[in-house]
């Protein structure tokens, strides 16, 4: 009995050390300062995701924000919304990276030409870019859950940024015409 004991009190301060040094893992957003100069981001090639508090105010928007004349769509992250609008613009990158994988995994290239190719692919000028845009209010797993459904669809051109008060104030506008 007394070596069961022994044992128990071993496991028991074992596993009171290892909880209690492993720290939880946060995800810390930094948004980079605002450029004077703005990066040129091709219209038909930009789709914008703005994240409101809940989960209904997910609307997105293509091409650059004309103020009044933006169409605000409302989106949701699953497979038949958001996800497939991403997958139809960027069905072309996606069948060159399905090729690309195809030659490595057959090891017709190596793996150092693979992620050459790979950024040139992601990076190329058809590939669509998606600008995440967040309120103060935005929880993070929002921000999460854009970026699992941007990892999903192979869209690697991205950015995350605070929303302008012209598009808060479409988004509230149009947020109260939905709730009519």
């Amino acid at each position: 009995m007394t070596p069961m004991v022994d044992l128990a009190f071993l496991l028991l301060t074992f596993f009171v050390l290892a909880a209690t040094l492993t720290k939880p893992k946060v995800i810390e957003i930094i948004y980079p300062e605002v450029s004077p100069i703005p990066t040129p981001i091709e219209s038909k090639n930009a789709i914008t995701l703005l994240l409101g508090k809940d989960i209904g105010e997910t609307y997105y928007y293509e091409g650059i924000f004309k103020g009044d004349s933006t169409r605000l769509i409302q989106t949701t992250f699953s497979p038949k919304e958001f996800r497939s609008v991403l997958l139809h613009r960027n069905a072309s990158v996606i069948a060159d990276i399905s090729t690309l994988r195809d030659d490595f995994q057959a090891q017709r290239i190596d793996e150092a030409t693979y992620r050459n190719q790979y950024v040139g692919i992601v990076s190329s000028r058809n590939a669509p870019m998606v600008i995440v845009k967040t309120q103060d209010k935005t929880p993070y797993e929002r921000i999460i859950s854009a970026m699992d459904e941007l990892n999903i669809t192979e869209v690697r051109k991205r950015a995350v940024q605070r929303m302008t008060k012209e598009e808060q104030l479409l988004l509230e506008e149009r947020k109260g015409h939905d709730n009519k």
